[in-house]
């Protein structure tokens, strides 16, 4: 597909929180060093991009009102493009 994306969400979740909800749910399983490593990964990678960071440890309903802030502005450019 190539080329950049107009826009990247990050949802940081501390790999601890990551690793308590795996097991919760009880489908998947990966080490906390993994999750450890990989957030370490995208923390890296968000300062290379420019990525938008949302707090995933937030409530649902904080999360989905940061999503809709962070969308605004790039669907209304759409929208009058």
């Amino acid at each position: 597909l190539g080329g950049d994306p107009d826009l990247t969400i990050w949802l940081d979740v501390p790999s601890s929180l990551c690793f308590q909800r795996i097991v919760t749910r009880g489908t998947d399983w990966e080490s906390p060093e993994l999750l450890a490593r990989f957030g370490d990964s995208l923390e890296q990678l968000s300062h290379e991009h420019r990525w938008i960071r949302i707090d995933g440890r937030e409530s649902t309903e904080r999360v989905h009102d940061a999503i809709t802030r962070a969308l605004d502005p790039q669907l209304a450019a759409l929208l009058c493009a």
